[in-house]
């Protein structure tokens, strides 16, 4: 792999991740009220949806440096964003409170905390491009 392609590849893991994250975190709200009519689920549960998530990725974040630790970098982002699109895929099926449930904790799970470490020299730019 030449230098530049050794430069460049981390930001594009950021990118990709910032990209599956944000579809992980905010393609439910669009749909709430729809959620919420055809589930029948109450206000609370519904804000439980939408919460589970980040609280997962600030309480499960140590988890991810240990497993970037002993998988490596590349290893343990790959598992994270292969279980951010098996969640994702679960919840196109949407039929049971439960499984949406699941799907946000698994959300929150796949956050790959531990690989902006990993970056030479971090900059503002790679906080735009991970909110991007």
């Amino acid at each position: 792999m030449t230098r530049s392609a050794k430069t460049l590849l981390p930001w594009l893991m950021i990118f990709g991740a910032g990209i599956c994250l944000r579809t992980g975190i905010a393609s439910l709200s669009p749909i709430l009220d729809r959620i919420e009519r055809t589930l029948a689920i109450s206000n609370a549960e519904l804000g439980l949806l939408t919460t589970l998530p980040v609280l997962c990725m600030g309480g499960l974040s140590p988890l991810g440096h240990m497993l970037e630790r002993r998988l490596g970098l590349k290893r343990s982002m790959i598992m994270a964003l292969a279980l951010l699109t098996i969640v994702l895929l679960l919840r196109l099926d949407g039929g049971s409170y439960g499984l949406l449930l699941f799907t946000a904790v698994g959300v929150g799970v796949a956050e790959p905390a531990s690989f902006a470490r990993k970056i030479a020299q971090p900059t503002a730019c790679l906080g735009i491009i991970w909110a991007a």
